[in-house]
């Protein structure tokens, strides 16, 4: 009572104020005291197709209808937080915050008065969270509030996701149906609550079993992407368990996300191979052969493709950090083909020389970025993937140092170069800024500034040797040491995000048939020009066929694969009524000796699970 009392006074106050989020991509516009009035995000793509016709179709459930679900969700969290608690009392299984009452009140009747409409309930939580989130960092006094209230958001969006088992209401409900809400007077656009886990990085919803049982599903094709009312629905795949070669013969699964995986490593290693064979073969004459004339095939190809990716995403949401990878190591290749292009083109000899020699430079050069990107395809490990995330986050932290030192050598460089400048006597601009550079890789060149403008000279170098070699550096490894620890403390959420994310991106596709690279350039070479002069049907079909033809013989390596052993183990995880996505070689499961030594339903394994639930603690009581 005295914690709704102080809240009423002051720590609540954020609560009386509007919607003002850009973060949280909603904006409610509703008459009344409390109305979102925040501006959407809308740069970055939505992560899931839909198809052409969508934007002419209203979603069931109205944006006014979840923009009042998300107003009753924000009310029932800042009731129960009035007050800032240990974030444990929130998370904690037996929480006396959380409780079941709440749960099943957000759950049964936050959407008002149906299940049809309380399905948008995941999707307003994960709304309000963001909200939240934005509010502790513009509010700084209720920063602590915001963020346990946001956490709020975040158990009650895992509980309600883990404790629905059906799976045709997750994927047609729950996680994967898109809604919108009111920012304005007008709707935003459509999202999903999986899209806005992964949009929003929330770890703690993405690692919910039932979330990931979900994302398995879609790695593995055993829910398939179809256009819908809503702009996306998902329908199960009828033929899991037919062991007919012929049946799994089908070009749609070229968009199943682990097969788009596995084309990708295969194309990665064909594309390593022939960079490989071209860079250690330099021709004298210059004269381009079918290696590199196949390198290039790939290059281009590649391009293209991550040039899609652009256009579909948009710029903010493309600068993903393999994305601006893959687009470095690909202008690499693109300046050494001009250079080659120029050599072939030019008639003085000796320029040819010259260009055919910057050509192979820039070749040479390329092979620290080609071996690195084949770490792109290594994430869907738990080992590579944690690291690569590790990876990725020191990189961000960097640019806190790198801004420190920028500024600090902006001072030292000018004062270098102005007791250059006053004794008239100017030394080489470039042998100094060589000496700050190896400074601060802890390689001081001393010799060259002991005799430069004394008694300064010396020492403003001595000076900038302590502040890069004791100071910054230390800060940068502290910063490293901080971004190492907070992954590795949540490795395998951290992963599972990454995982997720990868899925859903492969989902995705800019149109109904997916080229994967190199076979796209057959695409825009000769379908593309086609679209406008065939009917949709046709054109449709003739995609499928050229589909079909392009990747036969890797789709016969999924046939068989599928036939022959992914119906089997589906077809025995059902005989003995396990998860649909478990796998086919666990210990003590599924043999049928140990099904016999089991005890199940005898006599004497009654009485040992009855002594066990006698002996077992109740973690509500604790």
């Amino acid at each position: 009572m005295c914690g709704r009392q102080i809240a009423a006074v002051g720590s609540d106050c954020a609560s009386k104020r509007a919607f003002t989020s850009p973060a949280i991509g909603v904006g409610l516009a509703l008459p009344g005291a409390m109305a979102f009035q925040g501006r959407q995000d809308t740069s970055r793509g939505p992560l899931l197709p839909y198809s052409d016709n969508d934007l002419n179709r209203s979603p069931a459930i109205s944006a006014q209808h979840c923009t009042k679900v998300a107003l009753r969700i924000r009310y029932l969290v800042q009731e129960i937080i009035p007050v800032a608690y240990k974030e444990s009392h929130v998370t904690k299984p037996n929480s006396r915050i959380i409780t079941n009452d709440v749960i099943e009140l957000v759950r049964t009747r936050a959407g008002v008065d149906s299940k049809e409409t309380n399905a948008c309930v995941v999707y307003a939580l994960l709304m309000c969270r963001r909200w939240f989130m934005k509010q502790s960092k513009s509010n700084l006094p209720d920063a602590d509030l915001n963020n346990l209230r946001a956490v709020a958001c975040d158990v009650l969006a895992k509980q309600i996701i883990d404790t629905t088992d059906d799976v045709d209401e997750l994927f047609k409900s729950l996680l994967f149906r898109r809604y919108s809400m009111l920012q304005a007077g007008s709707e935003t656009d459509r999202i999903s609550a999986a899209e806005a886990a992964i949009d929003q990085h929330v770890t703690y919803v993405i690692g919910a079993n039932n979330f990931q049982r979900c994302i398995t599903y879609l790695w593995r094709g055993y829910w398939e992407v179809d256009s819908g009312p809503d702009g996306m629905t998902f329908t199960p795949n009828r033929e899991l368990t037919n062991t007919s070669f012929r049946v799994h013969l089908d070009g749609e699964k070229i968009k199943t996300p682990r097969y788009q995986t596995l084309w990708g490593v295969v194309t990665s290693v064909i594309f390593l191979l022939l960079y490989t064979i071209a860079v250690n073969t330099p021709d004298a004459i210059g004269q381009v052969d079918v290696v590199e004339i196949i390198l290039y095939v790939f290059v281009i190809a590649s391009t293209i493709d991550e040039f899609a990716k652009l256009w579909k995403v948009g710029k903010i949401a493309y600068l993903a950090f393999w994305n601006v990878w893959n687009l470095t190591t690909y202008t690499m290749f693109h300046i050494c083909l001009g250079y080659r292009v120029a050599a072939a083109v030019t008639k003085d000899s000796e320029k040819q020389l010259q260009y055919n020699l910057r050509a192979y430079q820039f070749l040479a050069a390329a092979a620290p970025l080609m071996w690195t990107r084949m770490l792109l395809y290594l994430d869907t490990s738990k080992f590579f993937g944690t690291m690569l995330i590790v990876t990725k986050e020191m990189l961000k932290e960097s640019v806190v140092f790198f801004a420190l030192l920028a500024v600090v050598a902006a001072g030292f460089i000018q004062s270098f170069l102005g007791l250059d400048s006053a004794d008239r006597v100017l030394d080489s601009p470039v042998a100094l800024l060589h000496s700050i550079i190896q400074a601060v890789l802890q390689s001081p060149d001393f010799d060259t500034f002991r005799d430069f403008a004394k008694p300064f000279g010396p020492i403003l170098y001595y000076l900038w040797v302590f502040v890069t070699a004791v100071i910054l550096l230390n800060i940068l490894v502290a910063l490293f040491n901080v971004a190492y620890s907070n992954i590795t403390d949540n490795s395998t959420d951290e992963f599972l995000a990454l995982f997720s994310r990868r899925t859903l991106n492969a989902v995705r596709a800019p149109d109904e048939n997916v080229f994967l690279a190199p076979f796209n350039l057959v695409e825009v070479i000769f379908l593309l020009p086609l679209q406008p002069l065939l009917s949709r049907s046709a054109y449709q079909t003739l995609n499928r066929k050229v589909i079909f033809v392009l990747y036969f013989p890797f789709l016969c390596g999924i046939a068989y694969f599928e036939s022959r052993f992914q119906a089997k183990w589906i077809q025995k995880n059902k005989s003995h009524g396990e998860e649909l996505g478990q796998e086919p070689d666990e210990d003590w499961e599924g043999e049928d000796e140990f099904a016999a030594l089991s005890e199940d339903g005898t006599e004497a394994g009654s009485k040992w699970k009855k002594m066990v639930r006698e002996t077992a603690p109740n973690p509500a009581e604790q």
